[in-house]
């Protein structure tokens, strides 16, 4: 056959397959590519060096403006941010906590010796107050210095006996002194009552007090009474002020300390300390425990203690 007898035909390119993947549109991209590469990276060139010329020129104004105003109105906001223009101290007034009180000083002589009861109240219902005292007669001289505490919002008894002086003390004045008030933390405690419920639930039942007998040689306060925890906790030790009432004034006090007193334990005491002829008509118990102190406080069977 020869070239005249050959039939000319154009190559159909839409039937051609690549078993590869390599498709008809793909090798066209490839080629435009090819052709258009050095048009392609100028156009690039030139957009990046058009963003870059924008950004060189908001800057160089945003600086400008700064040096030229900005710099003054920062100077001015600090100084109105400074200056005492809101009552900072009508703040702190009306937030700090006020005084502790301080009531009238009782004194029981108690065969040579003498006891002391002090009233105090914290009007501040969210803070707790920790302080130092003396307990001094009328030229200063302390018969006792120690260290207490108020929980918020209490009416407490500070209490001391067995005091052996010479006289009995004129003119006593309790000095309070280093008082630091430490705010509750509301995330912790929202509610002081209900934690203070929670975490104290005493309960004396079978309460019985024995007056001594007119003419006896021993004569002696006899008290007995069930001490119950009701609440959840063990507690290491609680303080209990005993108050002796005649009518309504306070004839006599006492302290006595419950230790290990686990919660649920229902405890049966029954005590006698020396008396001085008062007359009691009835018989106060009041517990006196720091519940923000987690020293007081048993840890459970397992538990670490904090």
């Amino acid at each position: 056959m020869t070239d005249k007898d050959r039939v000319k035909k154009e190559a159909n390119l839409n039937k051609y397959e690549d078993l590869e993947g390599m498709t008809l549109n793909k090798m066209k991209l490839g080629l435009w590519l090819s052709l258009n590469r050095k048009r392609i990276w100028r156009f690039t060139i030139i957009a990046l060096m058009a963003v870059s010329a924008l950004m060189l020129i908001y800057s160089t104004y945003h600086y400008a403006h700064y040096f030229l105003y900005g710099r003054q109105a920062d100077k001015d906001l600090l100084s109105e941010v400074t200056s005492n223009q809101i009552d900072v101290s009508a703040y702190r007034e009306a937030t700090s906590p006020t005084e502790m009180l301080i009531g009238n000083i009782s004194t029981f002589s108690v065969q040579g010796k003498y006891d002391f009861l002090i009233p105090v109240s914290n009007p501040n219902l969210k803070h707790t107050g920790f302080f130092k005292y003396c307990l001094q007669d009328e030229a200063d001289n302390n018969i006792l210095c120690e260290s207490n505490f108020i929980l918020p919002g209490a009416n407490k008894n500070i209490i001391i006996v067995g005091q052996k002086l010479s006289a009995k003390p004129q003119n006593l004045k309790l000095v309070v002194s280093d008082l630091f008030w430490q705010r509750l933390n509301a995330h912790n405690i929202p509610d002081w009552q209900a934690y203070q419920n929670e975490h104290l639930n005493l309960q004396i039942s079978n309460l019985k007090y024995t007056a001594p007998e007119n003419g006896s040689k021993s004569p002696f306060h006899t008290l007995s009474f069930t001490a119950t925890n009701f609440s959840s906790y063990h507690l290491a030790r609680l303080p209990l002020d005993i108050l002796l009432y005649n009518g309504n004034s306070v004839s006599g006090v006492n302290i006595y300390n419950l230790d290990n007193f686990l919660s649920g334990e229902a405890r049966d005491l029954s005590f006698s300390w020396l008396a001085a002829g008062e007359r009691v008509s009835r018989v106060e118990i009041i517990p006196d425990a720091n519940l923000l102190d987690a020293q007081i406080y048993l840890p459970y069977q397992g538990e670490v203690q904090p």
